[in-house]
């Protein structure tokens, strides 16, 4: 992975990325595939392969700045566009 740049935004509990990563977890609990989870969401996600196997990968923006080591997004996806691509995935449409 390239070096992310740093920056100061405090030590939030909740980040954009764990918001990213309960939506995810709710779409693959609804049937949906690591490949249509990323496709349905590409500037977030990216399917990663180990050993062959897909993988869901989160794009990152930099890391935060505060020693703990974790990355951070500037994107957020919203619970109403998760709902929709279930409706979509449940419906056959995706």
């Amino acid at each position: 992975m390239k070096k992310l740049p740093k920056r100061h935004a405090g030590s939030p509990l909740t980040t954009n990325a764990f918001v990213n990563r309960q939506h995810a977890l709710r779409c693959f609990q609804a049937g949906m595939t690591v490949e249509q989870i990323a496709a349905e969401w590409p500037v977030v996600f990216k399917v990663v392969r180990e050993h062959g196997v897909p993988k869901l990968g989160q794009r990152y923006d930099y890391e935060l700045a505060d020693g703990s080591g974790r990355f951070e997004t500037n994107t957020t996806i919203a619970s109403e566009s998760v709902d929709a691509a279930i409706a979509r995935h449940q419906k056959g449409g995706n």
